[in-house]
């Protein structure tokens, strides 16, 4: 599967949030403002995946410190992309290849961080997703108007992946 250009997921990103008023995104200047890009390229990932490690990794397993700052959103969001990266690296090593890092950000809202990724849907094209690891429930969503709800209080204030 090809790689995603960082051209790629910024107008993934100013697509998609675009669509969600407050959000403080309207125009790739404002992506461009938002989000660090740390890559070249990007692997796509897919939601079962991202769900499987979301569900099973240690990382993700929740814990009972239910209001604890030691296991919210910023944690959960930031393991979640490490497991994805430890993942992705396990297995170019195991396969002797190389590849991207998985395509798996997160997104800081006013009071909430939340992570995206982007897979590709059946036709090859590159879809946006939100997901929320710091709840049971993991919710996940590639519609726009789903995801307003998931980011917490707009505008958001910044993107990194």
């Amino acid at each position: 599967m090809a790689d995603i250009s960082p051209a790629t997921v910024r107008s993934l990103i100013t697509d998609f949030f675009s669509r969600i008023d407050g959000s403080g995104i309207r125009t790739q200047e404002d992506t461009n403002k938002r989000a660090m890009l740390a890559d070249d390229s990007y692997s796509p990932i897919t939601k079962s995946e991202i769900l499987e490690i979301a569900k099973t990794h240690p990382l993700m397993v929740m814990p009972e410190l239910e209001g604890m700052d030691i296991a919210d959103c910023d944690d959960y969001a930031l393991q979640l992309k490490a497991a994805a990266t430890a993942l992705y690296r396990s297995r170019a090593v195991a396969a002797g290849t190389a590849c991207m890092p998985p395509a798996v950000g997160m997104l800081f809202s006013q009071d909430h961080v939340v992570n995206f990724f982007i897979s590709r849907d059946d036709a090859g094209k590159p879809v946006l997703w939100v997901i929320d690891t710091s709840v049971k429930d993991r919710p996940v969503t590639s519609n726009a108007d789903d995801a307003m709800s998931l980011c917490g209080t707009f505008p958001l204030q910044w993107m990194y992946i």
